[in-house]
């Protein structure tokens, strides 16, 4: 099953995992703007139920970006087996976070300020 999503004018076919992304990216951001003490919950299940889960990227210089959804977040410190990831975007003032235990997401935090 395919979904369409227009953009400027053009149609785009998109695969039923993005469609449903989006979906829920829009949801996201009427959950922000609405003063609701559960969005933050609310966020951590649709995250969980949709997003099988994260994908490691190399990067150029021989270390890991994490691809979560259709955000790219770096590596901010490690601490065992547990690492602690920053949104790509924080130094434009987006405070999402995620920890990671081995390759499993185990905390989301915060939500995007730049959607």
């Amino acid at each position: 099953m395919s979904s369409a999503e227009t953009r400027g004018g053009v149609t785009k076919r998109i695969g039923c995992a993005i469609a449903r992304t989006l979906a829920v990216r829009r949801l996201f951001s009427l959950l922000t703007t609405a003063s609701s003490p559960l969005k933050e919950i609310i966020l951590i299940i649709e995250i969980h139920h949709i997003i099988s889960g994260p994908v490691m990227i190399p990067t150029r210089r021989g270390g890991m970006k994490l691809l979560f959804g259709d955000e790219i977040f770096f590596k901010n410190k490690t601490a065992g087996a547990s690492s602690y990831w920053v949104c790509k975007r924080k130094v434009f003032g987006c405070r999402a976070t995620i920890q990671t235990y081995g390759d499993m997401i185990v905390k989301v935090k915060g939500v995007h300020s730049h959607h």
